[in-house]
């Protein structure tokens, strides 16, 4: 890494050349606001990978999903997505955002975008992100369904 910092929209840092922003949300994501984050003139590629509120689980019937994440969440995923970028030749850009609070279905709850000289590369890294944020990020959701019942997913 060459420089990082904090600002208005989450972590920013350089890893060899790719600029990374990471960031935990309170709000709606932007799912375009992360792609110009990432977009880079030195990439012919730009893959984003939206991760949504779906409707069901296991033949129960969604209403929503609270998400809730340790206060470490955002140095995380800025380190996670800088891990990718330093592990994956030719990306140039990541922006990754996740959300907390309430979601109802169809809400953005993960937005991840790659940009890569090509797109072996943008796709490769972007799958790499969203497999290690759902193995790392400390969050943890509580899914809410239609007969009232609530159930914690990966909580500890």
């Amino acid at each position: 890494m060459t420089s990082a910092g904090t600002g208005p929209d989450g972590v920013t840092a350089v890893y060899h050349d790719a600029v990374v922003r990471a960031a935990i949300e309170a709000a709606p994501i932007d799912v375009g606001r992360y792609q110009q984050l990432a977009d880079n003139p030195a990439a012919g590629a730009l893959v984003t990978f939206v991760g949504a509120v779906r409707d069901h689980d296991r033949g129960r019937r969604v209403v929503a999903l609270e998400y809730s994440a340790h206060p470490i969440a955002q140095a995380v995923l800025g380190r996670v997505a800088g891990d990718v970028a330093h592990a994956h030749r030719g990306v140039c850009g990541i922006a990754a955002a996740h959300r907390v609070g309430r979601l109802d279905v169809g809400e953005v709850a993960l937005c991840v975008v790659v940009a890569a000289e090509h797109r072996r590369q943008a796709f490769g890294a972007c799958r790499a992100l969203v497999e290690a944020v759902k193995r790392d990020l400390p969050v943890w959701k509580l899914q809410v369904f239609t007969d009232s019942e609530n159930e914690w997913v990966g909580a500890p």
